[in-house]
């Protein structure tokens, strides 16, 4: 995968990882790490996605700061981190998850390292371990590939984004794979080879699904609609 020669029987893997700056997945338990780890991509599982780090609290139990857990910083200084961890569709799990994934990345990233978020359509299963099984390691590597870089800001669920902003980021990584076809007045995906058209209700349905992966409170109908009128203006084909 990398272009190294492997471990001898008298390195220890981990520190042939590093020494190689080979880089590093992190999932959320052992069976997705060891379905990552089966397909040749090193990866350490925690146990749940906030239990990459240790929050400290106050007197009155209120979190001021958070460190990583002491068993991660052997593994992971100045390494680049890929974190896998789960799709979902409850907004207030997603809205978890995001914070989740941004406090790990905070402090990844103030040890040295470069963080990246990994994501995959709803399509393809929940876990990373569904995306092997659904789309096998193809899809695990163009997941990889269109990763997002984490910069550990925590957002802020009360202020909105900017329906352009987010526009602009979701027309980013769709072109390609998407575009609104003129002459027909369809949207088109491509899949498998092929151009599949989708009446606007259904490309509504996959937009509010793809904003809930960022904005998971702002989801109003005027909000999705806004959104999904930004995006067909960036990906109008005339062909």
């Amino acid at each position: 995968r990398f272009g190294v020669a492997m471990p001898n029987k008298d390195q220890i893997f981990w520190w042939w990882v590093m020494e190689n700056k080979i880089p590093i997945m992190i999932t959320e338990g052992c069976k997705k790490a060891l379905s990552v780890m089966s397909q040749g991509y090193p990866a350490i599982a925690l146990t749940g996605i906030w239990n990459g780090v240790i929050a400290n609290r106050d007197e009155n139990g209120k979190t001021e700061n958070y460190k990583l857990i002491p068993s991660l910083f052997p593994f992971l200084g100045d390494a680049k981190i890929y974190i896998a961890f789960d799709r979902d569709k409850a907004a207030a799990t997603i809205k978890n998850v995001i914070q989740a994934r941004s406090v790990l990345a905070h402090e990844l990233i103030e040890i040295g390292c470069d963080c990246y978020s990994m994501r995959w359509g709803s399509d393809q299963g929940k876990g990373i371990d569904d995306l092997i099984v659904n789309g096998g390691v193809e899809a695990l590597v163009k997941s990889i590939a269109d990763a997002e870089e984490l910069t550990g800001e925590v957002p802020n669920f009360k202020k909105p984004m900017a329906a352009s902003i987010l526009a602009e980021k979701i027309a980013k990584e769709w072109r390609g794979r998407v575009h609104y076809h003129l002459p027909t007045k369809l949207w088109r995906v491509y899949k498998k080879g092929i151009w599949e058209s989708l009446e606007n209700d259904a490309m509504e349905a996959i937009i509010y699904n793809r904003i809930v992966e960022d904005a998971p409170c702002l989801n109003s109908h005027n909000y999705v609609v806004t959104i999904l009128k930004f995006v067909r203006a960036s990906l109008i084909v005339e062909k």
